[in-house]
């Protein structure tokens, strides 16, 4: 049984019911009891409503239908929805933070604008949908300024997750969908243009003659994805981990950004690193400072070099033996550091901001903050926040007051490391072997795999 709010009249201007705040509370008291299929409960009924601007946060909204409904502006943070309909609603600057979204119908829904940051949109279709209306025994689409797609330009979507959601013919365009999880989403004929998917993960996505043109994908896992027709027109693929891709398959692939080999850098690179040595020695006043962003460094012998204050921004480093070297305050953010050995390095004060680490050696090598003269800050914390330490091996290793926030460490070996007032905010430590390690003063909030 379904509340019947049919005494609600029309708008003569938008065809759409109005609810008052008074009457959307006394339906979603009446349809939670219905969910929990307690005497009197009534399923709540949506459609065609006008319920802009009304507050929802915190309901659950499950098996509730809100087909061509108008929820523009509303505050719905925090909602449940597990079998819901969004059929071609307007959801346009609606604030749907922290929610969690399950096998919903969000087909040809308007999102433009819309906050759906640390959101979960599991199993979610999110495909093209136009409303018909029967007319004269056909069924003819009804009236409206939009195109029959889904609609989520300028979205905010950061650290969400869409894993398993359908996002064919989309358009998605300049929306922040970074560090979101997107794992075999289907993105078919999707417009992503401009879009930022800094860090995120496209692991299986079907990508096939979508629009990436201008996309900045810093940093983002496309393993296995399907690039079929895709159009990566001056699209930003440095730092994105590409593995088992077929990049033959892409278009535009020319104009697109990835990192430089070595052999075309211009000038030796042994005389770049010898020059970079003199540049420390004589504290800036002879040699270069030392800047590889962006190049393909993978499998080069970089052991026990002084490299302090060198920047890597974006290199690919696969592999690297960086063992006894000397990275003091360098700058390695966004590097692809996977299999790389680090043992015994002097880290101290290094960036390491959304690198990509996963299986590398950081055994013995000392991450902690370096003293700065002349500042008030005193000391300078290495920054390891958002980076990706999966299985990486940290024994020994010292750590202490280092930003780790965000990062991903699964299954990694701290092993008598010292974590003393690290920051592990919102860290995913699920399977990492922490025996014997200092965590005193540690900020361990939101973190996952961690027993307080």
């Amino acid at each position: 049984m379904s509340q019947d709010l049919s005494q609600d009249k029309p708008s003569e201007e938008t065809g759409l019911r109005r609810i008052t705040q008074e009457k959307l509370d006394k339906a979603l008291l009446l349809h939670k009891d219905y969910l929990a299929r307690k005497r009197g409960g009534v399923r709540a009924n949506f459609k065609m409503a006008d319920l802009s601007y009304l507050d929802l946060s915190k309901q659950d909204l499950s098996d509730l239908d809100f087909t061509g409904a108008n929820l523009t502006g509303c505050n719905m943070k925090g909602i449940k929805a597990v079998g819901s309909v969004f059929f071609c609603a307007n959801l346009t600057k609606v604030r749907m933070a922290n929610s969690r979204l399950a096998r919903t119908d969000l087909r040809g829904v308007k999102l433009r604008q819309a906050n759906l940051d640390r959101s979960a949109l599991l199993e979610c279709d999110l495909r093209d949908g136009i409303l018909l209306n029967a007319h004269k025994g056909e069924l003819i689409p009804m009236k409206t300024d939009d195109e029959p797609v889904a609609q989520m330009n300028e979205i905010k979507a950061r650290r969400s997750d869409f894993t398993g959601s359908k996002l064919s013919n989309s358009f998605i365009v300049q929306s922040d969908l970074s560090d979101t999880i997107m794992r075999r989403v289907k993105f078919i004929r999707a417009d992503l243009s401009n879009a930022n998917l800094t860090g995120s993960n496209l692991e299986g996505a079907d990508l096939s003659h979508a629009n990436l043109e201008g996309a900045v994908l810093h940093g983002a896992i496309l393993s296995q994805s399907t690039l079929n027709s895709t159009n990566l027109k001056s699209a930003e693929m440095v730092g994105a981990i590409l593995d088992e891709v077929d990049l033959s398959l892409a278009t535009n692939l020319e104009s697109a950004h990835f990192a430089r080999r070595l052999n075309e850098l211009e000038g030796d690179f042994r005389a770049k690193v010898d020059s970079h040595i003199a540049w420390i020695k004589s504290s800036g006043k002879e040699g270069e400072r030392l800047d590889l962003s962006k190049v393909d460094l993978t499998g080069q012998d970089l052991s026990k070099l002084n490299l302090s204050g060198a920047v890597f921004r974006f290199a690919v480093m696969r592999n690297v033996k960086l063992g006894g070297c000397s990275l003091v305050m360098s700058d390695l953010a966004f590097a692809d550091l996977r299999g790389a050995d680090l043992t015994g390095a002097d880290l101290r004060g290094i960036s390491l901001s959304r690198a990509t680490a996963t299986g590398a050696t950081f055994t013995g090598s000392d991450i902690t903050p370096v003293p700065v003269e002349g500042s008030t800050v005193g000391f300078w914390p290495a920054q390891l926040d958002r980076a990706r330490f999966d299985t990486c091996n940290f024994q020994g290793t010292q750590l202490q007051a280092a930003n780790m926030e965000g990062v991903t460490c699964r299954k990694a070996d701290f092993r008598g490391a010292d974590l003393r007032n690290v920051i592990l905010l919102d860290a995913v430590m699920e399977g990492a072997d922490l025996r014997d390690a200092q965590m005193q003063g540690a900020d361990i909030r939101g973190a996952i795999g961690i027993q307080e």
